[in-house]
């Protein structure tokens, strides 16, 4: 997310203030002075909590927001020990879990996690680093109202048992896991990773061929799977079942990341007539409603 990343730059240009003239960073808490002077700099949006730490030793230097009426964790409790975040979610495995993996996170790339507080709050929690490595932003945002828009529709959905006025009826199971090398939706995400990742997946998968139009071949996925970054969506026509195509299109987050695919599938007679063109419009563009909704600012 671009405001953080902005954020995480200026934190860097204040970081200087919090070393003494020995070069040697504070081993307390920045001085009053000096964090009215970090909170400038982080402006904070409804509902956010913003903590600064020194990576040496995981010591909280600033922090911005209420921390107890969001995380339900005391100021002073956290500056005793950052550890005691842990009080804050209700699921204390997976609270564990998303520590470990910003604990082994590299910083490189922004990190992104939902959280869940002990008051039931969903929040996200974002954390950017200083190019020195030498410092975390961490950013706690209350997404309660969008979580609980997004399991409604999940209710809904799953609910849903509308009947088709047509002969042939295209039956999606909640849950029902598919091959993605011949899914719109897995071609998507096959795009989305490193060159070397989807090889790799490629090479471990088995590329059964469920019509003749499956590609079971590892390099035959390398025009296709351009193609798919290019144009910005992923189609399948009838490669996993005869007659049906469909077409997917990426859900970022607030990293960039593809997080989610969204498509609609279909008996659709061809991928060049119009039925099949306004589907790929409808698609995209909600698509990317979704993203921005969620915060992918791209």
């Amino acid at each position: 997310m671009a405001a953080i990343e902005e954020k995480a730059a200026a934190l860097l240009g204040r970081a200087a203030v919090m070393r003494t003239q020995s070069g040697k960073t504070r081993a307390s808490l920045a001085p009053v002075g000096m964090n009215r002077d970090i909170q400038r700099v982080l402006r904070l949006e409804s509902g956010e909590v913003m903590l600064v730490l020194r990576r040496e030793d995981m010591m909280l230097l600033a922090c911005t927001g209420d921390p107890e009426k969001l995380l339900g964790v005391s100021y002073a409790a956290l500056r005793d020990n950052i550890a005691n975040l842990n009080a804050a979610f209700s699921d204390k495995s997976r609270c564990r879990a998303v520590w470990k993996k910003y604990m082994a996170w590299d910083g490189r790339e922004m990190f992104d996690e939902d959280v869940q507080s002990g008051g039931g709050r969903w929040m996200r929690f974002i954390v950017s680093r200083t190019p020195d490595g030498e410092y975390d932003l961490l950013c706690f945002r209350d997404i309660a109202a969008l979580h609980d828009r997004i399991e409604e529709c999940e209710k809904r959905l799953a609910g849903a048992e509308e009947e088709s006025r047509a002969s042939l009826r295209v039956v999606s199971e909640v849950g029902a896991r598919l091959p993605a090398h011949c899914t719109s939706q897995g071609k998507l995400f096959l795009a989305s990773v490193s060159q070397a990742e989807c090889r790799r997946i490629l090479r471990q998968a088995e590329l059964k061929a469920y019509t003749p139009n499956t590609l079971t071949q590892p390099e035959q996925f390398t025009a296709e799977l351009q193609r798919i970054r290019e144009q910005g969506y992923a189609v399948e026509n009838g490669e996993f079942k005869p007659g049906l195509r469909s077409v997917s299109a990426p859900i970022r987050n607030a990293s960039g990341e593809v997080a989610y695919a969204f498509g609609t599938v279909g008996m659709f007679r061809q991928l060049h007539t119009d039925e099949f063109q306004q589907a790929i419009v409808l698609v995209t563009d909600a698509a990317a409603k979704i993203s921005a909704a969620i915060g992918y600012r791209g």
